[in-house]
């Protein structure tokens, strides 16, 4: 049997709970630098980034997806002003 139809005939709550384990994974294998920054751009302490994804509620997720799409913005252009500027090495230039 194809993986698919596998995957079709499941019980819809039991794939979400399975995305949502993948997603408390993923949460838990990212860096914790990572963590820092996406709880600190939502304006929570910084210590919310050591907790699990499970303690954060659906108000608190969403808020910290907004912020991180702000982030990724203003990341993008920050990226931009560090191209170019003064070289005293030729090759140390990348951009």
């Amino acid at each position: 049997m194809k993986r698919s139809v596998q995957m079709h005939n499941l019980n819809p709550a039991i794939r979400a709970v399975d995305a949502e384990a993948v997603r408390a994974i993923f949460w838990s294998r990212a860096s914790i630098s990572a963590r820092i920054v996406a709880v600190m751009a939502a304006g929570f302490p910084m210590e919310r980034a050591n907790s699990s994804l499970m303690s954060f509620d659906t108000s608190e997720r969403d808020i910290v997806w907004s912020a991180l799409q702000n982030l990724l913005c203003e990341l993008t252009a920050i990226q931009k002003c560090m191209c170019g500027g003064h070289a005293s090495n030729v090759a140390s230039k990348v951009h």
